[in-house]
């Protein structure tokens, strides 16, 4: 399975509506992704023309399930929201929806931010916006290897139900962004970091 940087936030919508109109309200995050795909892509593009359309909500299940988004919202099993189409070097991003969080794709390998300490920072940034915009007061970024994270999300699990899945998995949080390139080829399987939305970290 690919390993990329993912993330985790907790989210309080109560309603379909609520998922139907979030497509709308994410265009501030959109400066934060052209960013964090531009430096990972090492692009020379100077402007968002490289990001077309707009976020739109799909299912997030296999299309013969025949479940809506409104379906998969009412069971905690979705749905998802898809970014703009990337620049072609990078893979789609999504917003995936549980209960009580979601979980956020990136194209950004991790071995390509251990190379480059930077795209951890981006992906940050990128985080930091979707949490202004969802009102979320946390987020944990992982390194996504097995799907895990995935599915306690959809398990409906809350966030500090999800960092203690990771602690009990091995996981060890870093204690700031630097600590995670800093971690060694074998132990950095094992690193996620958490951050609050006022930038308060956990120790």
């Amino acid at each position: 399975m690919s390993s990329t940087i993912e993330a985790i936030l907790p989210h309080h919508l109560v309603s379909f509506e609520e998922i139907e109109q979030l497509p709308k309200g994410l265009g501030p995050v959109l400066k934060a992704l052209f960013t964090l795909e531009k430096a990972y892509s090492q692009s020379d593009r100077t402007d968002f023309s490289s990001l077309t359309g707009a976020w739109h909500l799909v299912s997030w299940s296999r299309p013969d399930s025949g479940l809506t988004p409104r379906q998969e919202w009412e069971a905690g099993k979705g749905p998802r929201i898809i970014a703009p189409e990337p620049m072609p070097e990078c893979a789609a991003t999504w917003l995936v929806f549980g209960k009580k969080c979601l979980f956020v794709t990136t194209p950004i390998k991790w071995p390509a931010a251990l190379a480059r300490p930077a795209l951890f920072e981006d992906a940050t940034q990128y985080l930091r916006a979707l949490a202004s915009v969802l009102g979320s007061e946390a987020f944990i970024l992982y390194r996504s290897t097995t799907g895990a994270g995935w599915h306690w999300v959809l398990d409906g699990l809350s966030l500090e139900e999800i960092q203690q899945r990771f602690r009990k998995g091995g996981s060890k949080p870093a204690a700031s962004l630097d600590a995670l390139p800093s971690s060694s080829m074998k132990s950095e399987r094992t690193r996620h970091y958490f951050e609050h939305a006022q930038g308060l970290r956990s120790p």
